[in-house]
């Protein structure tokens, strides 16, 4: 999903994805995540913005109107991608800057 770098292209995969299961009678797993940053670990790597925690909480939003079966949180622990959603000592010393 992280591919897609926006949330609008996210957005419209997710729907059609959800429309095609319903569609098929196929059990439906959606994948979400907050955000990626790559740059650290590959060059040229690629960053999909957390819009400061924005983008994950339009992607929820979209799982509760969507109502997937089961939602899969996309590398919610990977800190080198920066897609971790616990509090960390990063983000509190980049918002201290």
């Amino acid at each position: 999903i992280c591919g897609l770098k926006t949330y609008s292209k996210m957005e419209t995969f997710l729907r059609d994805m959800d429309f095609k299961a319903k569609q098929r009678s196929i059990v439906h797993v959606m994948d979400i995540a907050p955000g990626y940053d790559d740059t650290y670990v590959r060059r040229p790597g690629f960053i999909v913005d957390r819009e400061n925690g924005k983008l994950y909480e339009k992607l929820w939003g979209l799982v509760l109107e969507l109502n997937p079966d089961m939602v899969i949180i996309t590398s919610w622990n990977e800190w080198h991608e920066a897609t971790e959603i616990e509090p960390s000592m990063v983000f509190f010393m980049e918002r201290k800057k």
